[in-house]
């Protein structure tokens, strides 16, 4: 039985926050679950891409780089040295494409690999652009093949897809929110302070005399 004037201590503000860290922590999961989607969106995206690109690379290569006497004859980029590089190159950027695809574990050396493929890829076809369009100055009987023009844009788009997932993208696995959501603990807001001891029978005893003190003060 508790005196009279007696105030017990303030319920524990963990107990009034309990819901609110729970609804807090659902919050920052929704939160998480939404970033984690639009990455995974977007590395398949980029892997689409890039494996696009390739084929536009490989399929060039089989395509004139270079037409005389008005497409009467034509030389196919496969036909020389450099198409052939170029062609390696392009089934290179197309197989990375599918490799960095989040259904097989993307992985960074995959991007790595498709930017530098897709350099050397856009380098060549930059060169032997430039150098049959010389030849094209010269006559009116040469001119630059469709095959070419394709390998340039499709070495400048992988160029830039691949720049992308290897500097852009958070990758290995999964990305790096997920990997923080899942290691760190949940948190909850506000700070919910430590709940305090109850008083012991020498403090009830104290207030049960302030009590009197004060009640025998005021009757007097």
């Amino acid at each position: 039985m508790r005196p009279a004037g007696f105030q017990p201590p303030p319920p524990s503000v963990s107990q009034n926050t309990k819901d609110d860290g729970q609804s807090t922590s659902g919050l920052s999961s929704g939160s998480t679950n939404t970033t984690s989607d639009q990455e995974i969106l977007r590395t398949k995206q980029v892997s689409i891409g890039l494996s696009i690109c390739g084929g536009l690379i490989a399929i060039g290569c089989l395509l004139p780089w270079a037409t005389v006497f008005g497409g009467l004859l034509s030389i196919n980029g496969i036909d020389t040295s450099d198409g052939t590089v170029v062609l390696i190159l392009g089934i290179v950027i197309l197989v990375a494409g599918i490799y960095v695809h989040p259904n097989f574990g993307p992985k960074r050396s995959g991007y790595v690999i498709a930017l530098i493929c897709s350099a050397l890829s856009f380098l060549i076809s930059l060169v032997d652009m430039i150098n049959i369009g010389s030849l094209t100055a010269e006559t009116s009987l040469a001119s630059v093949g469709g095959g070419l023009y394709l390998c340039v844009i499709g070495s400048v788009g992988s160029l830039i897809l691949s720049f992308v997932g290897t500097f852009k993208l958070r990758i290995d696995g999964q990305s790096s929110s997920t990997q923080i959501s899942k290691n760190s603990p949940p948190t909850t807001f506000p700070f919910v302070p430590p709940k305090p001891p109850p008083p012991t029978d020498e403090q009830v005893a104290e207030m049960i005399e302030q009590i009197r003190e004060d009640r025998s003060s005021e009757d007097s």
